[in-house]
């Protein structure tokens, strides 16, 4: 049964005022990564912040885990003084820390703990188990007057696109409304005869009359009621653009009546909500979507309808986990006074506990909590203050599996100053400083009050911008939201047609730590999703091609831009420009340097090929993350390869310089770098 997100209580609000007000520490320390300067070595760099990152705190020596069927962990440790993690065979992750390290045994004092779940980069399904688990996916599409024109027919393509992305295994359902309900595909396998009878439903979909929005999202999840063999990862995805007014209006009615059938559904099931532009209720889609374990997408223009539904199937296809759970158990006389998180909890001071729903490969969840340590006898070496336990359902595996690890601090003659500053902390901190305040200023805005609301964000980005962690990619997306926001507040015609779409929206996002088009929440089965519902349907100029071979000359190519606007000379050759890439087995993927929750789980080669390249090439430059040390790269000599590990993806701007004799300016070049096929690469021609 899928449960109900609440609004964030008054104790969690009184937590986030107090991270806004809290100085962790005085100092910090820089963890810099290494990296080989040679262009072909393997390194352990990726993509990540170039902040301090000192983690404070530690797991007691034991760790322990537990499953329904075998299962081990690795990792835990006794020093103190960083993050640990124990990791189950199947590459869960459960990393703890704490604020300090120390704290003097004479007086009670508050720490700040922090549990982080991260999802393997690749799942090993068990014997006789699909590869990918089969969804089942009911689409619930307004066709109300408001849709008619290029909304409608974009949803449809959208539609049209997802299909193509599922398996025979799979089933797909489609249900409209206006003033009446209809279903007009059942619940049906997504086989080629399937996938066209879908196809042909969608484009005979035409615009009608009012928007009975409760009416189709409760007949949507009736179809996925009394299912036999029904898939595990089941959704459902309302889509409108207008203000429900027929049927069931507000959140106050909906929420409530959802529980029954959600109840009647077997295993979890999760509800994805699609507001489109100025006139649709946030709330109202926030709310239905929280109550379903999803996330509400805010569509400004009808160019974001494509990649807002693929970034949202490009997750249900990489649903890894499912009903996972954190409880935290205060020991030694210690007390949780506060946990921070919108997720749904239940809140005791001496055992706690987080839902968190289900979880995408590659995705983290960082739950922060209070902890209060109490006076003690006489100095400790380690004391355990909290007990940390992670729940989930593997569904690859078909499996319960339990992580579970003590957090210890030092209990000492008296508090060190100076101690380090705990980088993983206080980017998470930022986090909930940027959730709380668009939460905030979204109310004073609805309330009348704009400039208020104005001086709400912009505390929040002086918070930001002074923490050790500001230049941090997730510190400055948190920068770049709650500016963006603050520009929406300038009239109540801006707030009401975007701002209070925006700050709904953002602060979702962020509270979950959920794509939704936000970058430093991607994973790479959404960015591909995303990449490839943007090309066009007929031939691309520019392919991308999956091979282990580069292809023949006939096939699509695309030129690149030169340094110059003039015709630069024609070659006549085909440059090939690519990445290979390889999984690395959870087992054997080291822990990142930048990201201390993150694994290198990607081995991966860039490359420029070609015809006797090394005639007509000098040099290759790349530029690479900021996280990668050395970042800039120069190749002077065949092969032009750069190798490295990491565990996310970003694009690399690449400069070909040609030899003198042929008297061409620089081919200037930016790659994806692509973990969707061992090898992806395209043709440039010059």
């Amino acid at each position: 049964m899928a449960g109900t997100t609440q609004p964030i209580s008054p104790e969690v609000a009184a937590a986030t005022s107090a991270l806004a007000d809290l100085q962790l520490q005085t100092s910090a320390s820089t963890s810099p990564q290494n990296a080989s300067a040679s262009a072909s070595a393997t390194t352990g760099s990726e993509p990540g912040t170039t902040a301090p990152t000192s983690n404070i705190g530690t797991c007691c020596i034991s760790s322990t885990t537990t499953a329904t069927t075998s299962t081990t962990a690795s990792g835990g440790g006794s020093d103190i003084g960083g993050a640990q993690r124990v990791t189950s065979d199947s590459g869960f992750s459960l990393c703890v820390t704490a604020e300090r390290g120390s704290v003097a045994y004479n007086s009670q004092d508050d720490v700040i703990v922090m549990a982080s779940v991260t999802a393997p980069s690749v799942i090993a399904s068990a014997e006789n188990r699909p590869s990918r688990p089969p969804v089942d996916v009911v689409a619930v599409v307004d066709k109300s007057g408001s849709m008619r024109g290029d909304k409608l027919q974009l949803v449809g393509e959208s539609l049209k696109f997802m299909i193509q992305q599922l398996k025979s295994e799979d089933q797909f359902c489609i249900v409209t409304y206006d003033t009446a309900v209809s279903v007009a595909l059942s619940l049906r396998h997504m086989d080629a005869s399937g996938k066209r009878v879908a196809t042909d439903i969608i484009g005979k979909i035409k615009a009608g009359s009012c928007t009975n929005l409760s009416g189709g999202l409760f007949q949507g999840l009736t179809q996925l009621q009394g299912r036999t063999g029904g898939a595990e990862v089941a959704s459902v995805l309302l889509f409108t653009d207008g203000l429900a007014n027929s049927g069931l209006t507000k959140s106050a009615e909906i929420i409530p009546a959802l529980a029954t059938p959600l109840s009647l559904i077997k295993g979890q099931t999760t509800i994805f909500t699609f507001g489109f532009g100025a006139d649709h209720d946030p709330v109202l889609l926030r709310d239905i979507a929280n109550a379903g374990h999803g996330m509400y997408y805010y569509i400004e223009n009808t160019e974001k309808i494509p990649g807002s539904f693929a970034d949202c199937i490009g997750g249900l296809l990489s649903v890894c986990a499912q009903n996972i759970s954190l409880v935290f158990e205060a020991v030694n006389g210690t007390v949780i006074s506060q946990l921070m998180t919108n997720y749904t909890s239940d809140f005791k001071p001496t055992v706690s506990s987080v839902s968190l729903g289900d979880i995408y490969i590659e995705e983290s969840r960082d739950i922060l909590a209070m902890v209060h340590l109490p006076q003690v006898d006489t100095v400790q070496e380690r004391m355990e203050i909290v007990n940390i336990q992670l729940t989930l359902y593997n569904i690859a595996a078909g499996r319960n599996e339990t992580l579970s690890t003590p957090l210890c601090v030092s209990r000492t003659e008296s508090t060190p100053t100076g101690q380090p500053i705990n980088a993983a902390i206080d980017l998470q901190r930022n986090r909930i400083l940027t959730t709380d305040a668009l939460r905030r200023a979204n109310e004073t805005a609805k309330g009348g009050d704009l400039a208020s609301a104005k001086n709400i964000l912009q505390a929040a980005i002086t918070q930001v911008t002074s923490s050790i962690t500001h230049t941090d990619p997730l510190s400055i997306l948190l920068l770049e939201d709650l500016r963006e926001c603050m520009s929406e507040l300038d009239s109540r015609e801006d707030y009401n047609s975007k701002g209070s779409k925006k700050m709904v929206w953002m602060s979702d996002c962020h509270s979950k730590q959920r794509c939704c088009g936000k970058s430093a929440y991607v994973t790479s089965s959404k960015a591909d999703m995303i990449r490839r519902s943007s090309q066009p349907s007929s031939a691309p100029t520019c392919e991308k091609v999956p091979s282990r071979e580069p292809p023949p000359s006939t096939t699509a190519s695309t030129v690149a831009s030169t340094s110059n606007s003039a015709s630069p000379p024609v070659l006549g050759r085909m440059l090939v420009i690519g990445n290979e890439h390889t999984d690395v087995p959870a087992s054997e993927a080291t822990l990142s340097v930048a990201f201390p929750d993150k694994r290198l789980t990607h081995k991966w080669k860039l490359y420029v090929r070609g015809d006797q390249v090394e005639d007509i090439v000098e040099k290759v430059e790349v530029e690479l993350h900021p996280s990668f040390q050395p970042s800039h790269i120069i190749v002077s000599t065949a092969p032009f390869e750069v190798e490295r590990c990491g565990w996310g993806f970003f694009a690399i701007p690449m400069v070909i310089h040609f030899k003198p004799a042929f008297s061409r300016p620089p081919l200037h070049y930016d790659h994806q770098l692509d973990f969707g096929a061992p090898d992806t690469h395209q043709e440039v021609r010059i």
